[in-house]
């Protein structure tokens, strides 16, 4: 099968991130494998029906299924053609990609030189001759998928953190965010509590107030607090994942909160996760 296909072919040097960048964003990511769902697709800006496998004279559009700046793994059609000719050429092959420009409206295509490092069948077809095949890169990968690749995997892991990061409610944090006060409310079964709220994340929050471990161990409860910027986001329902004794006063407890995360407000993951962006610089 002869694939004929017309193509903008990115120029060495005409790139605009720096060299630098690129290098450090290499280093940095050079063993990560990204997945090419969907999303991924989407946001890299590939040009999922131009990727094509090249053999000699044999060309077959592929999936790109995942890829990292060194190798890549797709899933192609390989009929007894194509096992000759691989055998012919030592494994070497040539993967094109193809990306949506990002200046304009042009696609931005480029031959990687590769080698077929493994091939296996792909379970998930109803067609005979479908396989998994793994190409590592001959050489550096091009400019344009190292940052294509480096920004996603920067927007995921800074999304990450996010998630994991906490804010320890100090005296200026509470200022900062427009907190009334240190007091809040925990309710349980429809009875309240003053509690001092000391930790904020995205999902989850921890506070100190007077009772026993028991009392509040895997309850469901209600955690009240005001911000004054948003008055409507300052209700919190929950599920208390962790009780424990707090110090040497037997009648303080810390519990950590985990939020239902369907009824968490839009405005309230915005809110916190600008905090974050500021304390994780």
């Amino acid at each position: 099968m002869i694939i004929i296909c017309q193509v903008f072919f990115v120029e060495e040097g005409s790139y605009q991130v720096s060299t630098a960048v690129l290098n450090r964003n290499y280093d940095k990511y050079k063993d990560t494998n990204l997945t090419f769902n969907t999303n991924v697709t989407n946001k890299s800006g590939l040009r999922r029906k131009e990727v094509i496998l090249k053999c000699k004279s044999l060309n077959s559009r592929c999936i790109l299924y995942s890829a990292s700046m060194q190798q890549a793994r797709i899933i192609a059609q390989v009929d007894k053609e194509w096992m000759n000719c691989l055998n012919d050429s030592n494994k070497n092959v040539t993967l094109l990609l193809a990306f949506k420009n990002s200046m304009d409206t042009s696609t931005v295509s480029f031959f990687i030189s590769c080698k077929v490092e493994d091939f296996s069948p792909y379970q998930g077809s109803n067609h005979e001759n479908f396989y998994f095949i793994t190409v590592s890169f001959r050489k550096k990968a091009p400019d344009i998928l190292i940052e294509r690749i480096s920004e996603i995997l920067d927007q995921k892991f800074a999304k990450e953190k996010r998630s994991n990061g906490r804010i320890q409610i100090t005296s200026a944090i509470r200022k900062k965010m427009g907190m009334d006060s240190f007091e809040n409310y925990l309710f349980r079964d429809g009875n309240g509590k003053r509690c001092v709220l000391t930790e904020l994340s995205l999902f989850s929050a921890q506070v100190f107030l007077t009772g026993t471990e028991d009392e509040f161990q895997d309850k469901r409860v209600l955690l009240v607090f005001k911000i004054k910027q948003l008055p409507e986001m300052g209700e919190m329902v929950g599920t208390v994942v962790r009780s424990e004794k707090f110090g040497l006063k037997s009648e303080i407890v810390s519990l950590v909160i985990d939020f239902d995360q369907e009824l968490i407000p839009p405005s309230y993951k915005m809110f916190v996760g600008k905090y974050l962006e500021v304390i994780m610089k």
